[in-house]
């Protein structure tokens, strides 16, 4: 219990710290920034909690205490945070999934044609924040006017890849 109640505070303050940086100044790589903040409270969450637990002889019940409520708890909050990376990419940028449900719902019972739809987006709504968002990752570069993958981006390619073939399905995005 010890490590699911420390995971969720110290998760929470995660989002917490987020919602103060993004609204300050909003990073230009969110996926990095995002990764770093998580790390960096990880790396610093036992070190916090053995001073604490120290300073009160060990009474604080919702801090951990022994090496599998630490390691409890290292695998709890990462699972929270890798399930809120993957999730954070539906509000970090419009999915066309959601930008579709958002466009229908806001026309109320009339509801929209698909014409209208396809005439509201658009590549430049839905393509080109995409790619924007994968040169400030360092996924792709600009090179004049052609996109070029990064090594880093054949990696992550290459791993989605592997993944899918894991699974069989087929290829594509």
């Amino acid at each position: 219990m010890r490590s699911l109640v420390a995971g969720v505070l110290v998760f929470s303050f995660v989002i917490v710290s987020q919602l103060i940086v993004w609204r300050v100044r909003r990073p230009l790589g969110h996926y990095t920034a995002l990764s770093a903040l998580s790390l960096a409270v990880l790396i610093l969450s036992p070190g916090i909690f053995y001073s604490v637990q120290s300073m009160i002889s060990g009474s604080v019940r919702f801090l951990p205490i022994t090496a599998l409520d630490y390691w409890n708890f290292f695998v709890f909050y990462t699972a929270l945070t890798l399930s809120y990376l993957v999730t954070y990419s539906a509000v970090q940028a419009d999915s066309s999934t959601m930008t579709i449900l958002l466009r229908i719902d806001q026309s109320g019972l009339d509801g929209h044609t698909l014409e209208e739809i396809m005439a509201e987006l658009n590549d430049q709504v839905l393509v080109v924040p995409r790619l924007d968002d994968l040169v400030v990752g360092n996924l792709i570069e600009l090179r004049g006017d052609r996109y070029a993958v990064t090594s880093r981006g054949a990696l992550l390619a290459k791993i989605y890849i592997f993944y899918r073939a894991l699974l069989k399905m087929e290829r594509g995005g």
